[in-house]
Protein backbone atom coordinates (compact mmCIF):
# COMPACT_ATOMS: atom_id res chain seq x y z
CA UNK A 1 0.00 0.00 0.00
CA UNK A 2 1.35 3.66 -1.28
CA UNK A 3 1.76 6.26 1.28
CA UNK A 4 -1.18 8.26 0.04
CA UNK A 5 -3.37 5.77 0.27
CA UNK A 6 -2.40 5.35 3.69
CA UNK A 7 -3.08 9.07 4.78
CA UNK A 8 -6.27 8.81 2.92
CA UNK A 9 -7.45 5.40 5.29
CA UNK A 10 -6.45 7.51 8.68
CA UNK A 11 -8.12 11.12 7.83
CA UNK A 12 -11.34 9.47 5.92
CA UNK A 13 -12.18 8.15 9.92
CA UNK A 14 -11.11 11.56 11.41
CA UNK A 15 -13.33 13.59 9.21
CA UNK A 16 -16.49 11.12 10.14
CA UNK A 17 -15.80 11.50 13.80
CA UNK A 18 -15.83 15.85 13.49
CA UNK A 19 -18.90 15.48 11.51
CA UNK A 20 -20.97 13.03 13.90
CA UNK A 21 -19.19 16.07 16.67
CA UNK A 22 -20.57 18.85 14.82
CA UNK A 23 -23.86 17.45 14.39
CA UNK A 24 -24.20 16.07 17.92
CA UNK A 25 -23.47 19.67 18.81
CA UNK A 26 -25.55 21.17 16.37
CA UNK A 27 -28.36 18.82 17.76
CA UNK A 28 -27.48 19.43 21.15
CA UNK A 29 -27.68 23.19 21.46
CA UNK A 30 -30.77 23.04 19.18
CA UNK A 31 -32.70 21.00 21.88
CA UNK A 32 -31.21 23.12 24.65
CA UNK A 33 -32.51 26.25 22.69
CA UNK A 34 -36.18 24.73 22.69
CA UNK A 35 -35.52 23.54 26.08
CA UNK A 36 -35.05 27.18 26.85
CA UNK A 37 -37.06 28.67 25.21
CA UNK A 38 -40.46 26.09 26.45
CA UNK A 39 -39.08 27.02 30.12
CA UNK A 40 -39.14 30.32 29.14
CA UNK A 41 -42.57 30.54 27.77
CA UNK A 42 -44.05 28.44 30.65
CA UNK A 43 -42.79 30.83 32.53
CA UNK A 44 -44.53 33.84 30.95
CA UNK A 45 -47.62 31.57 30.85
CA UNK A 46 -47.24 31.33 35.22
CA UNK A 47 -46.75 35.32 34.88
CA UNK A 48 -50.24 35.91 33.71
CA UNK A 49 -51.94 33.50 35.56
CA UNK A 50 -50.51 35.09 38.59
CA UNK A 51 -52.04 38.33 36.99
CA UNK A 52 -55.35 36.51 36.30
CA UNK A 53 -54.43 37.39 32.96
CA UNK A 54 -55.50 34.03 31.49
CA UNK A 55 -56.47 34.99 27.57
CA UNK A 56 -52.45 35.60 27.90
CA UNK A 57 -51.67 33.17 29.62
CA UNK A 58 -53.43 30.40 27.10
CA UNK A 59 -51.85 32.44 23.94
CA UNK A 60 -48.03 31.88 26.41
CA UNK A 61 -49.14 27.65 26.93
CA UNK A 62 -49.90 27.13 23.01
CA UNK A 63 -47.04 28.86 22.25
CA UNK A 64 -44.76 26.66 24.65
CA UNK A 65 -46.90 23.72 23.14
CA UNK A 66 -45.63 24.75 19.19
CA UNK A 67 -41.89 24.54 20.62
CA UNK A 68 -42.29 21.03 22.24
CA UNK A 69 -45.16 19.59 22.21
CA UNK A 70 -43.77 16.15 23.40
CA UNK A 71 -43.32 17.68 27.26
CA UNK A 72 -46.43 17.34 29.33
CA UNK A 73 -46.32 20.18 31.34
CA UNK A 74 -48.02 22.65 29.20
CA UNK A 75 -51.26 21.00 28.24
CA UNK A 76 -51.70 19.94 31.81
CA UNK A 77 -51.41 23.84 33.18
CA UNK A 78 -53.30 25.15 29.93
CA UNK A 79 -56.12 22.26 30.97
CA UNK A 80 -55.88 23.87 34.70
CA UNK A 81 -56.50 27.24 32.98
CA UNK A 82 -59.55 26.22 31.23
CA UNK A 83 -60.66 24.09 33.97
CA UNK A 84 -60.86 27.31 36.23
CA UNK A 85 -62.67 29.35 34.04
CA UNK A 86 -65.41 26.64 33.68
CA UNK A 87 -64.22 25.61 29.75
CA UNK A 88 -64.71 21.96 30.10
CA UNK A 89 -65.07 21.45 26.51
CA UNK A 90 -61.22 23.03 25.62
CA UNK A 91 -60.05 20.81 29.01
CA UNK A 92 -61.10 17.47 27.08
CA UNK A 93 -59.72 18.94 23.65
CA UNK A 94 -56.14 20.00 24.65
CA UNK A 95 -56.21 16.63 26.85
CA UNK A 96 -56.82 14.57 24.31
CA UNK A 97 -54.45 16.19 22.14
CA UNK A 98 -52.25 16.01 24.88
CA UNK A 99 -52.15 11.94 24.90
CA UNK A 100 -51.86 11.99 21.00
CA UNK A 101 -49.05 13.63 21.07
CA UNK A 102 -46.77 13.56 24.33
CA UNK A 103 -43.64 11.12 24.37
CA UNK A 104 -44.45 7.71 25.85
CA UNK A 105 -42.97 8.63 29.11
CA UNK A 106 -45.38 11.31 29.63
CA UNK A 107 -48.69 9.48 28.82
CA UNK A 108 -49.12 8.71 32.19
CA UNK A 109 -49.25 12.20 33.54
CA UNK A 110 -52.16 13.03 30.61
CA UNK A 111 -53.91 9.96 31.86
CA UNK A 112 -54.22 10.77 35.42
CA UNK A 113 -54.97 14.82 34.37
CA UNK A 114 -57.88 13.60 31.97
CA UNK A 115 -59.06 10.94 35.13
CA UNK A 116 -58.95 14.04 37.29
CA UNK A 117 -60.77 15.90 34.14
CA UNK A 118 -63.77 13.43 34.34
CA UNK A 119 -64.72 13.81 37.96
CA UNK A 120 -65.05 17.67 37.15
CA UNK A 121 -68.33 19.15 39.68
CA UNK A 122 -70.10 20.91 37.54
CA UNK A 123 -72.68 23.73 39.55
CA UNK A 124 -71.29 22.56 43.13
CA UNK A 125 -73.68 24.69 45.26
CA UNK A 126 -76.61 24.39 43.10
CA UNK A 127 -80.15 22.41 43.05
CA UNK A 128 -78.64 19.66 40.63
CA UNK A 129 -75.10 19.27 40.82
CA UNK A 130 -73.27 16.65 38.64
CA UNK A 131 -69.62 14.80 39.42
CA UNK A 132 -68.35 12.30 37.25
CA UNK A 133 -71.00 12.34 34.96
CA UNK A 134 -73.65 11.84 37.31
CA UNK A 135 -76.31 14.56 38.57
CA UNK A 136 -77.43 14.77 42.05
CA UNK A 137 -80.67 16.31 43.27
CA UNK A 138 -83.33 16.30 45.53
CA UNK A 139 -86.72 14.89 44.91
CA UNK A 140 -89.35 16.50 47.30
CA UNK A 141 -92.85 14.95 48.27
CA UNK A 142 -96.00 16.16 48.69
CA UNK A 143 -96.50 19.06 51.55
CA UNK A 144 -92.84 19.59 51.64
CA UNK A 145 -92.94 22.90 50.21
CA UNK A 146 -94.84 25.83 51.80
CA UNK A 147 -97.01 28.00 50.35
CA UNK A 148 -95.73 31.46 51.35
CA UNK A 149 -97.72 34.83 50.53
CA UNK A 150 -99.22 33.77 47.41
CA UNK A 151 -96.53 31.62 46.25
CA UNK A 152 -94.60 34.83 45.20
CA UNK A 153 -91.42 33.86 47.63
CA UNK A 154 -88.27 34.16 47.80
CA UNK A 155 -85.82 30.68 47.03
CA UNK A 156 -85.13 30.26 50.30
CA UNK A 157 -84.42 27.44 52.97
CA UNK A 158 -88.13 28.96 54.56
CA UNK A 159 -90.26 27.50 51.70
CA UNK A 160 -89.52 23.95 53.02
CA UNK A 161 -91.59 22.26 55.89
CA UNK A 162 -89.28 21.21 58.48
CA UNK A 163 -91.70 18.36 59.21
CA UNK A 164 -91.38 16.37 56.49
CA UNK A 165 -89.27 13.61 56.45
CA UNK A 166 -89.80 11.90 52.81
CA UNK A 167 -87.68 13.68 50.88
CA UNK A 168 -85.52 11.74 48.34
CA UNK A 169 -81.80 12.49 47.38
CA UNK A 170 -81.01 11.02 43.70
CA UNK A 171 -77.83 9.86 41.86
CA UNK A 172 -79.41 9.84 38.14
CA UNK A 173 -76.61 8.55 35.48
CA UNK A 174 -76.44 10.24 31.77
CA UNK A 175 -78.69 6.99 30.89
CA UNK A 176 -81.28 8.48 33.24
CA UNK A 177 -81.34 5.66 35.67
CA UNK A 178 -82.08 7.18 38.26
CA UNK A 179 -80.82 5.52 42.14
CA UNK A 180 -82.24 6.72 45.90
CA UNK A 181 -79.21 7.58 48.10
CA UNK A 182 -81.43 8.64 50.89
CA UNK A 183 -84.65 9.16 52.23
CA UNK A 184 -85.76 11.36 54.96
CA UNK A 185 -85.43 15.16 56.39
CA UNK A 186 -82.87 17.26 53.75
CA UNK A 187 -83.73 20.18 51.73
CA UNK A 188 -82.11 22.93 49.30
CA UNK A 189 -78.46 23.47 47.74
CA UNK A 190 -76.08 20.51 47.31
CA UNK A 191 -72.07 20.47 47.68
CA UNK A 192 -69.57 17.61 46.98
CA UNK A 193 -65.90 17.76 48.50
CA UNK A 194 -63.49 15.64 50.21
CA UNK A 195 -65.58 12.78 48.36
CA UNK A 196 -68.62 13.57 50.20
CA UNK A 197 -72.51 15.06 49.52
CA UNK A 198 -73.09 18.01 52.15
CA UNK A 199 -76.47 18.55 52.57
CA UNK A 200 -78.58 21.09 54.53
CA UNK A 201 -81.91 19.81 56.66
CA UNK A 202 -84.09 21.55 59.36
CA UNK A 203 -84.43 21.10 62.66
CA UNK A 204 -87.34 23.53 64.04
CA UNK A 205 -89.77 26.16 62.21
CA UNK A 206 -87.96 29.19 61.91
CA UNK A 207 -85.38 29.68 58.41
CA UNK A 208 -82.45 29.74 60.15
CA UNK A 209 -83.28 26.45 62.40
CA UNK A 210 -80.36 24.65 59.41
CA UNK A 211 -78.39 21.49 60.02
CA UNK A 212 -75.10 20.24 58.02
CA UNK A 213 -74.66 16.42 57.39
CA UNK A 214 -72.73 14.75 54.73
CA UNK A 215 -72.70 11.46 53.30
CA UNK A 216 -70.58 9.39 51.25
CA UNK A 217 -71.22 9.64 47.07
CA UNK A 218 -72.73 6.63 47.47
CA UNK A 219 -75.14 7.43 50.40
CA UNK A 220 -73.38 5.30 53.26
CA UNK A 221 -72.14 7.22 56.52
CA UNK A 222 -74.10 9.80 57.04
CA UNK A 223 -72.68 12.29 59.51
CA UNK A 224 -74.28 14.69 61.69
CA UNK A 225 -71.74 18.14 61.81
CA UNK A 226 -73.29 21.56 63.13
CA UNK A 227 -76.15 22.78 63.62
CA UNK A 228 -75.94 26.63 62.30
CA UNK A 229 -78.52 28.70 63.66
CA UNK A 230 -79.05 31.11 61.13
CA UNK A 231 -76.04 29.91 59.03
CA UNK A 232 -76.30 28.31 55.82
CA UNK A 233 -73.12 26.83 53.46
CA UNK A 234 -71.70 28.92 51.13
CA UNK A 235 -69.11 26.68 49.99
CA UNK A 236 -66.21 24.49 50.42
CA UNK A 237 -62.44 25.64 50.40
CA UNK A 238 -59.63 24.08 48.91
CA UNK A 239 -58.70 22.44 51.79
CA UNK A 240 -61.96 20.56 52.29
CA UNK A 241 -63.32 23.68 55.37
CA UNK A 242 -66.97 24.14 54.68
CA UNK A 243 -67.60 28.25 54.76
CA UNK A 244 -70.48 29.19 56.10
CA UNK A 245 -72.34 32.60 55.75
CA UNK A 246 -75.41 33.67 57.95
CA UNK A 247 -78.46 34.69 56.93
CA UNK A 248 -78.41 38.09 57.76
CA UNK A 249 -75.25 38.33 55.69
CA UNK A 250 -73.16 39.84 58.82
CA UNK A 251 -70.67 36.63 59.49
CA UNK A 252 -68.01 34.77 57.63
CA UNK A 253 -67.01 31.31 59.30
CA UNK A 254 -64.90 28.06 58.58
CA UNK A 255 -66.11 24.43 59.56
CA UNK A 256 -63.12 22.27 60.04
CA UNK A 257 -65.12 18.78 59.58
CA UNK A 258 -62.64 16.81 60.86
CA UNK A 259 -63.11 18.18 63.75
CA UNK A 260 -66.44 19.72 64.05
CA UNK A 261 -64.67 23.10 65.42
CA UNK A 262 -66.15 26.94 64.13
CA UNK A 263 -63.50 29.53 63.38
CA UNK A 264 -64.52 33.20 62.08
CA UNK A 265 -63.20 34.30 59.54
CA UNK A 266 -65.06 38.33 59.05
CA UNK A 267 -67.25 39.95 61.14
CA UNK A 268 -69.32 42.83 59.37
CA UNK A 269 -68.90 41.05 55.93
CA UNK A 270 -71.32 39.52 53.44
CA UNK A 271 -69.84 36.60 51.45
CA UNK A 272 -70.13 37.11 47.81
CA UNK A 273 -67.77 34.81 46.07
CA UNK A 274 -65.75 31.71 46.70
CA UNK A 275 -62.67 30.88 44.75
CA UNK A 276 -60.36 28.37 46.24
CA UNK A 277 -59.04 29.45 49.32
CA UNK A 278 -59.96 32.73 48.66
CA UNK A 279 -63.72 34.27 49.49
CA UNK A 280 -64.94 37.56 47.99
CA UNK A 281 -66.98 40.02 50.05
CA UNK A 282 -68.45 43.37 50.72
CA UNK A 283 -68.19 45.46 53.93
CA UNK A 284 -70.10 48.74 54.37
CA UNK A 285 -67.56 50.11 56.77
CA UNK A 286 -64.78 50.07 53.79
CA UNK A 287 -67.09 50.77 51.12
CA UNK A 288 -65.78 48.10 48.85
CA UNK A 289 -65.25 44.46 47.57
CA UNK A 290 -62.66 42.61 49.04
CA UNK A 291 -60.59 39.06 49.30
CA UNK A 292 -59.30 37.48 52.07
CA UNK A 293 -57.66 34.24 52.50
CA UNK A 294 -59.14 31.10 54.07
CA UNK A 295 -55.75 29.96 55.36
CA UNK A 296 -54.26 32.91 56.88
CA UNK A 297 -56.68 35.57 56.78
CA UNK A 298 -54.84 38.13 54.87
CA UNK A 299 -56.81 40.79 53.21
CA UNK A 300 -56.80 43.00 50.54
CA UNK A 301 -59.32 45.35 48.77
CA UNK A 302 -59.88 44.83 44.94
CA UNK A 303 -62.27 47.76 44.10
CA UNK A 304 -63.49 50.38 45.91
CA UNK A 305 -66.57 52.98 45.90
CA UNK A 306 -67.03 56.53 46.93
CA UNK A 307 -70.31 55.35 48.61
CA UNK A 308 -71.63 53.06 50.44
CA UNK A 309 -73.43 50.51 47.65
CA UNK A 310 -75.80 47.38 48.58
CA UNK A 311 -74.19 44.50 46.61
CA UNK A 312 -76.84 42.16 45.31
CA UNK A 313 -76.33 39.05 42.82
CA UNK A 314 -72.60 38.35 42.55
CA UNK A 315 -71.24 35.90 39.98
CA UNK A 316 -68.39 34.41 37.91
CA UNK A 317 -68.11 33.76 34.42
CA UNK A 318 -65.04 32.82 33.00
CA UNK A 319 -61.98 35.43 34.80
CA UNK A 320 -64.74 38.01 35.49
CA UNK A 321 -67.39 38.92 37.88
CA UNK A 322 -70.93 39.82 37.18
CA UNK A 323 -72.71 41.93 39.83
CA UNK A 324 -75.67 44.01 40.63
CA UNK A 325 -75.34 47.05 43.30
CA UNK A 326 -77.58 50.25 44.24
CA UNK A 327 -77.57 52.47 47.00
CA UNK A 328 -78.25 51.58 50.22
CA UNK A 329 -81.19 53.54 51.50
CA UNK A 330 -82.98 52.91 47.96
CA UNK A 331 -83.85 49.65 45.64
CA UNK A 332 -82.98 50.33 42.38
CA UNK A 333 -79.52 49.01 40.97
CA UNK A 334 -76.91 48.63 37.69
CA UNK A 335 -75.45 45.25 36.74
CA UNK A 336 -71.70 45.80 36.28
CA UNK A 337 -68.79 43.56 35.83
CA UNK A 338 -64.80 43.09 36.35
CA UNK A 339 -62.25 40.79 36.20
CA UNK A 340 -61.19 39.04 39.43
CA UNK A 341 -58.34 41.16 40.14
CA UNK A 342 -60.64 44.72 39.92
CA UNK A 343 -59.54 45.37 36.97
CA UNK A 344 -61.24 46.49 33.87
CA UNK A 345 -64.74 47.41 35.86
CA UNK A 346 -67.34 48.24 33.13
CA UNK A 347 -71.41 48.46 33.31
CA UNK A 348 -73.73 46.91 31.54
CA UNK A 349 -76.55 48.11 30.10
CA UNK A 350 -79.91 46.61 31.11
CA UNK A 351 -82.85 48.80 31.69
CA UNK A 352 -82.47 52.21 33.21
CA UNK A 353 -79.08 53.03 34.18
CA UNK A 354 -77.49 55.04 36.87
CA UNK A 355 -75.16 57.58 34.93
CA UNK A 356 -71.51 57.45 36.81
CA UNK A 357 -68.26 58.26 36.00
CA UNK A 358 -65.01 55.31 36.73
CA UNK A 359 -61.84 56.90 37.91
CA UNK A 360 -59.25 53.94 37.22
CA UNK A 361 -55.38 53.77 38.34
CA UNK A 362 -53.40 50.36 38.85
CA UNK A 363 -54.34 49.86 42.08
CA UNK A 364 -58.56 50.96 42.52
CA UNK A 365 -61.38 51.41 40.79
CA UNK A 366 -63.66 54.61 41.89
CA UNK A 367 -67.16 54.12 41.61
CA UNK A 368 -68.54 57.96 41.75
CA UNK A 369 -72.37 58.14 42.40
CA UNK A 370 -74.76 58.96 39.69
CA UNK A 371 -78.28 59.65 39.00
CA UNK A 372 -80.45 56.41 38.76
CA UNK A 373 -84.08 56.36 36.71
CA UNK A 374 -86.79 54.02 36.78
CA UNK A 375 -87.17 50.56 38.86
CA UNK A 376 -86.14 47.49 38.32
CA UNK A 377 -87.48 44.12 40.06
CA UNK A 378 -84.03 42.85 41.61
CA UNK A 379 -85.23 40.02 44.50
CA UNK A 380 -84.00 37.17 42.57
CA UNK A 381 -81.45 38.52 40.44
CA UNK A 382 -78.70 35.34 39.85
CA UNK A 383 -76.85 36.38 36.58
CA UNK A 384 -75.28 33.35 35.76
CA UNK A 385 -78.40 31.30 37.45
CA UNK A 386 -81.09 32.73 35.56
CA UNK A 387 -82.63 36.48 35.98
CA UNK A 388 -86.18 36.86 35.94
CA UNK A 389 -87.89 40.15 35.31
CA UNK A 390 -91.61 41.01 36.63
CA UNK A 391 -92.75 39.38 33.79
CA UNK A 392 -91.16 36.10 35.17
CA UNK A 393 -88.88 35.93 31.58
CA UNK A 394 -85.92 34.24 32.68
CA UNK A 395 -82.23 34.98 30.69
CA UNK A 396 -78.72 35.64 31.50
CA UNK A 397 -75.97 37.30 30.01
CA UNK A 398 -72.81 35.98 28.66
CA UNK A 399 -69.03 37.53 29.16
CA UNK A 400 -69.32 39.77 26.57
CA UNK A 401 -72.85 41.52 28.54
CA UNK A 402 -75.21 39.57 26.18
CA UNK A 403 -78.39 38.53 26.65
CA UNK A 404 -79.49 34.76 26.43
CA UNK A 405 -82.96 33.76 27.23
CA UNK A 406 -83.33 31.04 29.25
CA UNK A 407 -86.83 30.63 29.66
CA UNK A 408 -89.95 32.60 28.43
CA UNK A 409 -93.48 33.11 30.16
CA UNK A 410 -95.19 32.06 27.31
CA UNK A 411 -93.61 28.69 27.62
CA UNK A 412 -95.47 27.47 30.81
CA UNK A 413 -98.85 27.42 31.86
CA UNK A 414 -100.80 30.07 34.56
CA UNK A 415 -103.50 27.28 34.79
CA UNK A 416 -103.51 23.42 35.40
CA UNK A 417 -107.39 21.82 35.81
CA UNK A 418 -108.44 22.90 39.15
CA UNK A 419 -105.54 25.05 39.85
CA UNK A 420 -106.42 28.38 38.14
CA UNK A 421 -103.08 31.14 39.66
CA UNK A 422 -100.47 30.02 38.13
CA UNK A 423 -97.08 30.77 36.99
CA UNK A 424 -95.05 31.77 40.10
CA UNK A 425 -91.67 30.04 39.24
CA UNK A 426 -89.52 29.12 41.97
CA UNK A 427 -86.78 26.94 42.62
CA UNK A 428 -85.09 27.53 39.47
CA UNK A 429 -81.47 27.40 38.56
CA UNK A 430 -79.24 26.89 35.36
CA UNK A 431 -76.63 24.56 35.52
CA UNK A 432 -75.08 25.65 32.25
CA UNK A 433 -76.76 22.96 30.02
CA UNK A 434 -80.22 23.00 31.27
CA UNK A 435 -82.62 25.48 33.35
CA UNK A 436 -84.90 23.59 35.83
CA UNK A 437 -87.63 25.77 37.50
CA UNK A 438 -90.64 24.97 39.74
CA UNK A 439 -94.20 26.46 39.07
CA UNK A 440 -96.53 26.67 41.63
CA UNK A 441 -100.59 26.49 41.31
CA UNK A 442 -103.45 27.29 43.91
CA UNK A 443 -107.05 27.17 44.02
CA UNK A 444 -109.10 28.14 46.97
CA UNK A 445 -107.94 25.61 49.67
CA UNK A 446 -104.87 23.34 47.93
CA UNK A 447 -101.43 24.13 45.88
CA UNK A 448 -99.75 22.14 43.26
CA UNK A 449 -95.90 22.08 42.47
CA UNK A 450 -94.92 21.24 38.98
CA UNK A 451 -91.10 20.94 38.68
CA UNK A 452 -89.96 21.15 34.93
CA UNK A 453 -86.34 20.60 32.96
CA UNK A 454 -85.36 23.11 29.54
CA UNK A 455 -82.74 21.91 27.59
CA UNK A 456 -81.35 24.75 26.71
CA UNK A 457 -79.61 23.71 23.55
CA UNK A 458 -82.51 22.16 22.02
CA UNK A 459 -85.82 23.92 23.97
CA UNK A 460 -87.30 20.89 24.94
CA UNK A 461 -89.03 21.07 27.98
CA UNK A 462 -89.58 18.25 30.02
CA UNK A 463 -92.14 18.19 33.22
CA UNK A 464 -90.14 15.62 35.71
CA UNK A 465 -92.74 14.87 38.51
CA UNK A 466 -95.64 17.01 41.05
CA UNK A 467 -96.56 17.59 44.23
CA UNK A 468 -99.20 19.02 46.73
CA UNK A 469 -99.70 21.32 49.40
CA UNK A 470 -103.03 22.88 50.73
CA UNK A 471 -103.94 25.92 52.92
CA UNK A 472 -105.33 24.10 55.68
CA UNK A 473 -102.81 21.73 55.95
CA UNK A 474 -100.33 25.01 56.10
CA UNK A 475 -102.66 26.52 58.44
CA UNK A 476 -102.50 23.64 61.16
CA UNK A 477 -98.48 23.61 61.04
CA UNK A 478 -98.09 27.25 61.60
Amino acid sequence: MNKNKKQTIIIFPIIIVVIISILVSIVFVFNNTNTIDYESKLEEAQKYVDEMDYKKAEIAYLEAIEIDSKQAKAYIELADIYELNNQNEKVAEVLNKAKKTVSSNYKKEITNRKDQASNLIINNGGEHVTYNGKTYYWKYSDYSIKNVGGLGIDIDEGIYNEKSKNEKLICEDSTGKQEVLYTGNGLGKIWIGNGRIYLNRKYGPETGNMEIFSMKMDGSNVKNHIKMNGFRIFGIDNDGNIILSNFSKTKIKKVNISTNTVETIKNNATCLYLDGNYIYYSENKSKAISRINTKNKSNISILKFEKNYWIGSFKAINNYFYFSYGKLNNDMYQYAKMRKDGKEFKKIKQGQEPTFVVVSDEKEIILKEGIIKGKIDYEKVEINEGMRDVKYNFYLYDDKGNKIELLNNTEYSTVDGDYFNGGYIIIYEYDGNNFYFTNGFESDDKTLFIFYKKNIKTGSLEELYRIKGDYKWLENTE
